[in-house]
């Protein structure tokens, strides 16, 4: 073989370990990315979670919610309209404090924080089973159906920063909430991302409720309505 031959051999041999290495360093960098996405947590979230660091903070607005809650309740009871606004602030603390606090959290599911935005609501939460740990968040635009229905469309399913799909997922968790006797049900076929979360129907002589405005902005979620004779 001429010298000739032989340099050009090596050249091609040079050319395929670069290529076969490029290939390789671009498929771990790649895997690397999909696990960093997995891991990583939703702006919403952290910043979410940051506010309510500070526990003297975080049992102010807990406290804040219940009287809201409270007074929406009794409110509620007599007939005429009403109207309450809660924050993202005070129904997450509200989480932490008395729903999912310490040692009232229950695995594989923990940790819940919500955030709205304009017409929009997230709500993330830590998931850790066999197959997943991290944070699974879900972006949903709710709309006023009617006076008794909710109908939430599902926009976005994630673990960390990649997205799932939402279809599956969904027909899963409704399929497990309707055993439970959940109101909620498909908006059309199981291949639709909207959902309808129906009010729970009056006890016995408890007068009827309608929902009239449901109203998302930044921060906050306002809710109004009518009771009836």
């Amino acid at each position: 073989m001429s010298d000739g031959e032989k340099a050009k051999r090596r050249g091609c041999l040079w050319w395929t370990l670069c290529l076969m290495f490029s290939i390789l360093g671009i498929t771990i960098i790649g895997i690397a990315l999909v696990f960093w996405s997995l891991k990583s947590e939703p702006t919403y979230y952290r910043e979410a979670r940051l506010k309510l660091a500070d526990p003297v903070v975080r049992k102010a607005a807990a406290e804040e919610f219940e009287q809201k809650a409270e007074v929406l309740e009794q409110t509620t009871r007599k007939v005429g309209d009403w109207s309450e606004a809660f924050t993202e602030e005070e129904i997450n603390a509200y989480l932490m404090e008395e729903v999912f606090s310490e040692g009232k959290a229950k695995k594989p599911v923990r940790d819940p924080l919500i955030a709205f935005e304009e017409g929009v609501v997230r709500l993330g939460c830590y998931v850790e089973t066999d197959y997943y740990t991290g944070v699974i968040s879900v972006q949903t635009r709710p709309e006023l159906l009617n006076e008794r229905e909710i109908r939430l469309e599902v926009v976005d399913v994630q673990a960390g920063a990649l997205s799932l799909p939402a279809s599956r997922l969904l027909k899963e968790a409704v399929d497990r909430m309707q055993n439970g006797d959940f109101p909620l049900r498909w908006d059309g076929d199981s291949d639709s991302n909207s959902l309808i979360l129906s009010l729970p129907e009056p006890r016995h002589g408890a007068r009827p409720i309608q929902l009239t405005e449901l109203k998302v902005t930044p921060g906050q979620v306002t809710l109004s309505g009518s009771t009836g004779e």
